[in-house]
């Protein structure tokens, strides 16, 4: 009988070792899971909570920039329409270079082919003067690049003829006719030639200006060049190469 209860208790005793030793494993490995799984899980927050305050950042910056340009241009468009009441009229500020002036009277509603009563258009102003940024800002706005007045004069044929080179690419980049007539029939490059303008010569022939066309009174730009206004130009003889190097008589 004793042998029985020693055997029963030696069984218990190990059936209990065998649990706690089960139990024990467990409290091991659980908190190892959860530790591992709340730094995955911390590392997450942690990002998002960066990723979340850049893109707020940027979203803010953004917004900044996009307010402050609107402000920007708020500003300018009322200096410019202050600009603007300071000149008797669009031709004026094209005339006097005012370019702030100019984007007021546009800004008020002023048209950008505008025309004086002899038929000239702001941009013939500008043209003539060689204001290459209100020229640029004209024609950006819809000016007709080869509008004419009532001589059939065009932009081009005044900055051809005030040697204003810069002004004659831009239009002829724009369009702008190189073989032109007013009303006698002169063309863009007797203007040039006339006036002893030796680089608008140049730049004229090289995008297909004809040496040889005859204005109404028979003169060829050659012609027009050798002639007593045009002999008093300083570079006039190298104009007159220039023609001749290329068929002009």
């Amino acid at each position: 009988m004793k042998k029985i209860v020693l055997f029963l208790v030696v069984i218990s005793l190990s059936c209990l070792c065998s649990t706690c030793k089960q139990k024990s494993s467990n409290e091991t490995v659980v908190p190892a899971q959860k530790m591992v799984q709340n730094e995955y899980r911390q590392d997450d927050i942690e990002n998002l909570a960066s990723g979340a305050e850049v893109e707020t950042i940027e979203s803010n910056s953004g917004i900044s920039e996009e307010l402050q340009e609107v402000s920007e241009n708020k500003n300018s468009s009322q200096d410019a329409i202050e600009a603007a009441s300071k000149e008797k009229d669009i031709f004026a500020a094209a005339l006097n270079n005012d370019l702030l002036a100019v984007k007021g009277f546009l800004l008020n509603g002023v048209s950008p082919n505008r025309k004086e009563p002899s038929g000239g258009c702001v941009l013939m102003v500008a043209a003539q003067e060689g204001n290459l940024d209100i020229v640029k800002l004209l024609v950006e706005k819809g000016a007709v690049v080869d509008c004419k007045d009532n001589t059939g004069w065009t932009p081009l044929g005044q900055a051809a003829s005030g040697g204003h080179l810069d002004v004659c690419k831009y239009l002829v980049e724009n369009g702008a006719n190189v073989n032109a007539k007013d009303k006698t029939g002169w063309t863009v490059l007797h203007a040039a030639a006339i006036n002893g303008q030796l680089e608008p010569t140049k730049f004229l022939i090289e995008n297909g200006a004809r040496t040889n066309v005859k204005a109404g009174n028979g003169w060829s730009p050659l012609d027009a060049c050798r002639s007593p206004m045009g002999q008093t130009k300083p570079q006039w003889h190298e104009v007159v190469k220039i023609l001749q190097e290329h068929g002009g008589s």
